[in-house]
């Protein structure tokens, strides 16, 4: 039989309620819990610092669920999936390797992602989140897809050397800084379409073994793609 883990006396009740959703296999749904017919916007700050419906979680709850053995063991197949959080601390995952997909999705990260070298075994989704800082996923490997889709003022993404066995979603994002994919190797399509918005986008070198979708979207920066491999359609 399983030893269940020993939960952190500091954890705060929204984190203690998000692993029993993860623990249990749903959803970690914070807009389920608190706003079943109006999600808050992670775009606005209204609403996100309500101590009454509290869905605030700790760089050191997601590291724990992450990577701590006990923890990690247990988790279900279908991994960590939490909707609708607030994160307000810099997230450090370096070199970690994760087992199981992660979801992020429709959250509020004020912090810097600091993903460099991370491993995921499935997939990983920031699919609707508002992220106030950079993000560095170079060199890191992931087996299935990314999304991030809809994703809004991301000051920075580093992607250089990364290495994407599925498919990575970009579309109807919103990228204010520089997307640096210098190097990196997407094994199925790229999707950057769907309007779209990319500051400087650096593609030099990048292999997709796929199709890569430009079309409907607005380049405000450069578009380097000198020595870029596309292996199917190219659509702009």
């Amino acid at each position: 039989m399983t030893k269940e883990p020993q939960i952190p006396k500091d954890w705060s009740d929204a984190e203690r309620w998000a692993w029993e959703q993860i623990r249990a296999g749903r959803v970690a749904d914070f807009n389920k819990l608190y706003d079943k017919k109006k999600e808050l916007d992670p775009k606005k700050q209204d609403g996100w610092d309500d101590k009454q419906k509290d869905r605030r979680l700790s760089q050191a709850f997601l590291v724990t669920v992450l990577t701590e053995e006990s923890f990690r063991s247990i988790t279900p197949f279908k991994g960590v999936r939490i909707n609708g959080a607030c994160i307000k601390e810099s997230i450090d995952l370096q070199h970690a390797r994760l087992e199981r997909q992660l979801w992020l999705e429709k959250c509020r990260f004020q912090g810097k992602l600091s993903l460099m070298n991370l491993h995921v075994n499935g997939w990983l989704s920031l699919d609707g989140s508002w992220l106030g800082g950079a993000i560095d996923f170079s060199g890191s490997v992931f087996e299935s897809d990314v999304f991030l889709k809809r994703d809004k003022n991301v000051s920075q993404i580093n992607l250089t050397g990364a290495k994407i066995g599925g498919q990575l979603d970009m579309s109807g994002s919103t990228f204010d800084g520089k997307l640096d994919m210098n190097g990196a190797e997407v094994g199925q399509s790229l999707f950057m379409c769907e309007e779209a918005t990319f500051n400087e986008v650096d593609l030099t070198g990048a292999k997709i073994g796929g199709q890569l979708d430009m079309s409907g979207s607005t380049f405000k920066g450069k578009l380097d793609m000198n020595g870029a491999e596309v292996s199917q359609n190219l659509f702009m």
